[in-house]
């Protein structure tokens, strides 16, 4: 789109450092949604590399938390 090649190893590393930054924000959210006193719980398939995944979904009230699993039920919960 810019004209420009970005190498691998440069999303990788940004990828990276974008998951670290958001670590601790993450800990936090997961908290506040496990004591809430009620929360919603849903997953949905997702073909990654030709093999199905799951998308976990958490929320409550203005939180939501997603997650990528390759299992689904209490494996991955």
């Amino acid at each position: 789109m810019i004209g420009v090649v970005i190498a691998e190893a440069t999303l990788l590393k940004f990828v990276l450092r974008l998951h670290q930054a958001l670590a601790s924000r993450e800990r936090q959210a997961t908290e506040k949604i496990l004591r809430s006193p009620a929360i919603d719980v849903d997953e949905t398939s997702f073909r990654v590399d030709m093999k199905n995944y799951w998308i976990h979904v958490y929320s409550s009230n203005d939180l939501t938390l997603k997650f990528l699993h390759r299992n689904r039920g209490k494996a991955a919960v």
